[in-house]
């Protein structure tokens, strides 16, 4: 059977009201007013980040997730059927806000949120196991965010299960937040994922571990049996392919001319490297390819305004060193 979809997010669905430049080096104050050179509103989140960053690199996509019936739902979804998502599996929920951000962006792009989860965070693995029928339609699922979704933080591993056993061909992959802890929790996931490349920051946390070495050791400790590794940010990555688990593969960065704002990067790399995966691409490569795509992301304000689409992604990942 033909499957619907390449990609599935489910997760987070979020407005991003982004303000910048915002000095975050000092405190605020009371009662002070600020001249920004803008505040935009944008989509945010791993469902609107990965899927949109997808959807533009040539993807199938469909999310899964909750809103509220509210005005930042109905800009999230226009914004999401516009990029070309399919909401079969959106779940408006009539109780509660949709969530929603306000970003801070420093002259050097780096970020400071104010984030309420409302109804978005009440994301379910019974809401997922619910809409198994409709991610059985996708070659690959991205979960998300570990570290941000209380109901599902111990569950995730509930949810991965379910779906190996009923679409053990479908590629998966869980996405990280900053502050993420409990890597009890984060073990129960990890046999059921094809994927798992959280930042240096994420994967500290989550894993108690410094170097991203060992990080990457603890991770295969506890059974990850996919592509694990470590985001390494203007660095590079850092991967272990499944193909030779003992040896680490280190991905030098993509340039970039200018970082204008970080939100969204690492969402963008998942995506970029779900995308070179389902192309066939090999680990070396699709790290590349990624970086290139993080790269592209990080040069313009929002978390999908700045990728391009696959072929001209692929003409920049090849001068970046990419062989596929």
């Amino acid at each position: 059977m033909k499957q619907s979809f390449d990609l599935i997010v489910a997760g987070h669905m979020v407005a991003d009201v982004i303000g910048r430049p915002i000095a975050l080096d000092r405190p605020i104050g009371f009662g002070k007013l600020f001249h920004s050179e803008a505040v935009e509103l944008h989509t945010g989140g791993n469902v609107c980040n990965v899927g949109i960053a997808a959807a533009k690199l040539g993807l199938r996509v469909g999310a899964l997730g909750r809103l509220g019936d509210d005005n930042w739902g109905a800009f999230l979804q226009q914004r999401l059927r516009g990029a070309g998502l399919d909401l079969g599996g959106v779940i408006v929920d009539k109780r509660g806000q949709s969530s929603a951000t306000i970003v801070c962006v420093d002259p050097s792009g780096e970020r400071t949120f104010f984030h309420t989860g409302g109804c978005g965070n009440q994301l379910t693995a019974a809401d997922i196991i619910a809409r198994i029928a409709y991610i059985k339609r996708s070659r690959a699922v991205a979960l998300g965010y570990f570290g941000l979704m209380p109901k599902l933080e111990s569950e995730f591993g509930k949810a991965l299960r379910a779906i190996r056993r009923a679409a053990p061909k479908t590629l998966t992959s869980l996405d990280c937040v900053a502050g993420a802890k409990g890597f009890d929790n984060l073990a129960k996931a990890l046999p059921w994922l094809d994927i798992f490349v959280p930042s240096l920051d994420e994967a500290r946390n989550v894993s108690g571990e410094e170097s991203p070495e060992k990080i990457i050791a603890r991770f295969r400790a506890a059974g990850a049996p996919g592509v694990v590794g470590v985001k390494l940010g203007k660095e590079g990555c850092l991967l272990s392919d499944p193909a030779e688990p003992s040896k680490s593969l280190y991905v030098p960065p993509a340039p970039a001319k200018k970082v204008v704002d970080a939100t969204g990067a690492g969402d963008s790399w998942l995506a970029g490297f779900i995308t070179a995966r389902l192309r066939g691409f090999g680990v070396g490569d699709a790290g590349m390819f990624a970086n290139t795509v993080g790269a592209c992301c990080v040069q313009a304000i929002g978390a999908s305004t700045g990728i391009r689409p696959f072929d001209e992604t692929l003409r920049l990942a090849h001068r970046a060193g990419c062989a596929a």
